[in-house]
């Protein structure tokens, strides 16, 4: 409601600009598309998608003075990304647009430029690297599998009802993350229930943050100053959020001091790692704040990405009834038996990379559904894009990766339709396309070290799901929330029905 409320206030600013530039037309005059954004809020990804494909990819967005900020230079061309994340790195850092904005993650690698997201990102590497992280992530998954998920699907099949398969997904990939993260989920946690107090925090969290990015600067100092609308909301979940932080905390507290020593054999969680002072929580002091950056920072990356891309995932099978059934028939190709003819429900890693087509249909989701549409960089010095494109100092870039995936330029006259075929090569191996054009986990230095959990997160709960139940989606098509994630406005709705019933 906030955000409605601003968007129409805001509404009549803008009314007035484009009334006093009616006579320009927005493919030649860039900057007078802006006025249209409120109209177009609703859909605000497909719109921007069409004004790129008419434009070859790349648009660049003057800001009107009464809204303050630097130009905004929108682009889907993978030639401009490749330079703008790989060949040219260093001159287009996240900046401090992205840190005021985000100033919830603190210091986390989530926020760091420079020399502090190098440090960060090694530590990360480290941890990730580790063979008692693998081990620690796989007993967690199991756990989440085994006493979260397959309890909760079983009940909701055995009462007949439908179940919103984005808020389930969400709850469960809470649950793991808290898991690996903290060793405990919250107390306030019920997957039945699908609500808690911290993910509905972080919801209006990233509300608070998307509005931020429409509005200028001073107008969030002002909320801000007098504890007023979206600010306001944010500042309640920020609170909401550090007392979930302080209860881990001192739930570990107390686990440390019942045992004489504890090290990294025994605690391999983020959270212990850091509380001990091993050497995988890096060189420099540790502070109760940098760990719970860092920790938000994760929680963030495992929970809102993955089960975002699930939840397509299962949309996208539920109306296409054949590549659901040629997953199922590689489940049954691969995976062992189980006592009665029924496949296992514990799952290997070795076991999933073998399934071509289950990998396939899920890089298909993630390039049309990413879950991050849009990412931000700010130019630290001017440069010029191989567009050809000027960028001045401090010009902020806003790439599309929604929009790419619907350039015809870059996938064909079929884009927009859903092809797992097109992952797959003639000797029917996994078909690899560079990070600049398949965007969906970032490109260059700051490719997402966590890609191969997620991989892992995501092949789980799918065959997991499809080997027992056939999932029938409610809706016809999910209204796509305006925000910082691709998530669906309403949820996804689902029936299931379980296999062989």
């Amino acid at each position: 409601m906030a955000l409605v409320v601003y968007i129409l206030c805001v509404l009549a600013i803008l009314v007035l600009f484009c009334f006093f530039n009616h006579t320009k037309k927005w493919n030649r005059r860039p900057w007078s598309i802006w006025p249209l954004i409120p109209a177009n809020f609703h859909r605000l990804h497909d719109w921007l998608a069409e004004i790129l494909e008419a434009n070859h990819g790349t648009v660049l967005i003057k800001r009107p003075p009464l809204l303050f900020g630097s130009d905004v230079l929108l682009t889907s061309d993978p030639a401009n990304v490749q330079h703008i994340m790989s060949t040219n790195f260093s001159n287009y850092p996240k900046g401090s647009p992205w840190k005021q904005r985000f100033d919830i993650f603190g210091e986390s690698i989530f926020n760091s430029d420079y020399d502090e997201w190098t440090y960060h990102r090694k530590v990360f590497r480290g941890y990730y690297s580790h063979r008692q992280f693998k081990e620690l992530a796989a007993k967690s998954l199991h756990k989440c599998i085994h006493t979260d998920l397959i309890p909760v699907l079983d009940s909701f099949t055995e009462q007949h009802v439908a179940v919103d398969m984005q808020a389930l997904f969400k709850r469960l990939l809470s649950c793991f993350a808290f898991y690996i993260c903290t060793g405990s989920k919250p107390s306030s946690f019920n997957v039945e229930s699908l609500e808690d107090p911290y993910s509905k925090a972080m919801d209006d969290a990233f509300e608070a943050i998307l509005v931020r990015h429409l509005m200028p600067e001073g107008l969030a100092k002002f909320q801000r100053q007098l504890r007023i609308g979206t600010e306001k909301t944010l500042m309640e979940a920020w609170k909401i959020v550090d007392c979930v932080f302080e209860e881990q905390v001192q739930m570990k507290k107390e686990k440390l001091s019942k045992v004489a020593t504890l090290n990294e054999d025994e605690d391999f969680t983020v959270l212990a790692i850091h509380m001990i002072g091993g050497k995988l929580a890096g060189s420099r002091p540790v502070t109760c704040k940098v760990t719970r950056d860092n920790i938000l920072g994760l929680l963030m990356a495992i929970q809102d990405t993955t089960s975002i891309t699930l939840a397509w995932f299962f949309w996208v099978l539920s109306k296409h009834s054949s590549v659901e059934a040629k997953i199922r028939k590689e489940l049954q190709e691969y995976l062992p038996k189980g006592g009665e003819g029924k496949i296992c429900q514990m799952l290997v890693p070795e076991q999933l990379t073998k399934m071509v087509y289950l990998h396939a249909a899920l890089c298909e989701t993630l390039r049309l559904f990413p879950p991050a549409p849009i990412q931000t960089r700010i130019a630290a010095e001017k440069d010029t894009l191989p567009s050809g494109h000027q960028i001045n100092q401090q010009t902020e870039i806003a790439i599309s990766t929604y929009a790419m995936a619907r350039m015809t330029s870059v996938w064909g006259q079929d884009c927009n339709e859903f092809k797992p075929e097109r992952w797959i090569t003639e000797n029917g191996s996994i078909r690899h396309e560079p990070p600049h054009k398949f965007f969906s986990f970032n490109a260059g230095p700051r490719i997402c070290p966590g890609k191969e959990l997620g991989f892992t997160l995501i092949k789980t709960f799918a065959a997991v799901i499809i080997q027992s139940y056939h999932v029938e989606a409610v809706q016809q098509f999910p209204i796509i929330a305006t925000g910082i994630f691709l998530q669906m406005k309403h949820g996804l709705m689902v029936r299931l029905k379980k296999i062989g019933a």
